[in-house]
């Protein structure tokens, strides 16, 4: 379990992160009338996901510092700009020597938490450090943006391995006619990878700063704000802009357990055990289930629920999963559960035919308060036109990230489901519940509906806690 680390306990090279983020947030809304005649600015994150961002730094990982930085920045830009996500590194591993393994997450839109954090979190680090090709595929991202106020945030923990030039990619992307600077961050880097980050944020007509060291950086932020201001032209007279009006408040990740190690985390408790059907093991927990079982008489085997109390306040308790579908009688169910009377559940599954439509799977959303239940569902037609025994051998490779999602917002609760990798526009919400007294604590569970002959196993990801800031 990793909670959010105090500042004041913070290793300096992370805290230098901070510091950084902190800067470039305050000189970006400095700058943005000086440069820009239409007044947008356009930002975008190249986030390294290289197999070497796994390294730990401070106590933690760097690609987890990384997330948590981000994090914060997106929520720290001005409520009007543009942000995209782009990666390098994610998807092939280092010995597949794939350099053309880049990635846009999340494409330019609206500056919201929910649009563009999941990108920020979908990061694991696996392969190679393509940066100048990584650069030439962002030319193409901005797009339609020339003149406007365009920036990239360029982070990387080390120096390209895929035989390109960054400096001169950084350099024509500057040239280009989009009116962009490159600015660059290096994470924990040696001094050979330093020189060639400089030369891409020189050459970008950005910045460079090294998370190394939280004094150095304290100055060279001094110096680039005082840089900024003075090469600000004076604005012309006019009556003073209205205020903004206020952000509404982002979310911050308050549990996030990416099943790192070869067992269960404290923060973990197992109702019904069965050990020979779990494992933690290669960044997942892996469930087997081959029996039937239900919340309301507890019969599920290997519940998984969280010690911890629920926040207080609002709520997003999601989860990413990679169901392996054998029996047409899955179910993964995530769910707010006090006691076998009274739980608040959203569960995906099982795989049903609906006749002249085809297969698909059921999601349902259901309330139980005093043994009394309440639900909604709706049939989802994630496949057109394939028979369902096709439909189940194939859906792991078709959807290798489905995310499943509980929320709380005053009294009332929601539930939704995403097959397509994340992307913040297919989400599925069912109809809200909402309930006066809900407690309990959170949990997931795999079963089976009905009694079945074989077995079918679900490749869990990520579980993950926000809360408003």
């Amino acid at each position: 379990m990793r909670h959010p680390r105090l500042l004041g306990l913070i290793d300096p090279g992370i805290f230098s992160l901070f510091i950084i983020v902190s800067v470039l947030v305050s000189a970006w809304a400095v700058a943005r009338p000086a440069q820009a005649s239409s007044g947008q600015t356009n930002v975008e994150l190249i986030i390294d996901d290289s197999g070497s961002m796994a390294q730990k730094i401070g106590g933690g990982r760097k690609i987890d510092v990384a997330k948590q930085v981000f994090s914060g920045l997106v929520q720290d830009l001005p409520a009007d700009s543009v942000v995209a996500v782009r990666t390098y590194g994610r998807r092939q591993p280092y010995t597949a020597r794939d350099c053309e393994d880049m990635e846009l997450l999340i494409p330019f839109g609206p500056n919201t938490a929910a649009r563009v954090l999941p990108g920020v979190q979908a990061l694991k680090p696996n392969g190679m450090t393509p940066i100048a090709a990584s650069l030439d595929a962002a030319a193409k991202d901005f797009a339609g943006k020339e003149g406007q106020n365009n920036i990239i945030l360029l982070l990387s923990d080390g120096e390209e391995d895929c035989h390109g030039d960054p400096c001169a990619a950084a350099k024509a992307l500057r040239n280009s006619g989009i009116h962009l600077e490159i600015n660059v961050i290096g994470l924990h880097v040696t001094p050979a990878q330093r020189e060639q980050l400089q030369c891409v944020a020189n050459a970008g007509g950005g910045k460079y700063y090294d998370a190394a060291d939280a004094k150095q950086l304290k100055v060279a932020a001094s110096e680039m704000k005082e840089q900024v201001v003075a090469a600000a032209p004076p604005q012309p007279t006019s009556p003073p802009a209205p205020a903004e009006p206020p952000k509404a408040p982002g979310l911050k990740v308050i549990f996030d357990d990416t099943f790192d190690g070869k067992a269960l985390k404290d923060a973990w408790e197992v109702l019904n055990p069965n050990p020979e059907q779990f494992v933690v093991e290669k960044d997942e927990l892996m469930v087997i289930s081959s029996k039937s079982g239900k919340m309301e008489d507890e019969t599920i085997a290997n519940a998984f629920r969280l010690k911890q109390p629920i926040p207080d306040g609002d709520w997003v308790f999601t989860v990413k999963l990679n169901p392996d579908l054998q029996t047409n009688a899955e179910q993964f169910t995530l769910s707010l559960y006090q006691d076998k009377q009274n739980w608040i559940a959203a569960s995906v599954g099982p795989v049903v035919n609906n006749g002249q439509q085809g297969t698909g799977i059921n999601t349902s959303f259901i309330k139980q308060s005093k043994g009394q239940p309440t639900s909604f569902g709706k049939w989802v037609l994630a496949d057109d036109g394939l028979r369902a025994d096709a439909f189940m051998k194939g859906f792991s490779q078709r959807h290798p990230n489905v995310l499943i999602r509980l929320s709380k917002t005053d009294h009332d609760y929601a539930a939704g489901f995403n097959f397509s990798n994340g992307d913040p526009t297919k989400w599925i919400v069912l109809d809200k519940l909402t309930a006066l007294h809900a407690d309990g604590k959170l949990m997931i569970t795999f079963n089976q509906v009905a009694d079945v002959t074989g077995e079918s196993s679900v490749h869990v990801k990520e579980v993950k806690i926000e809360a408003p800031q």
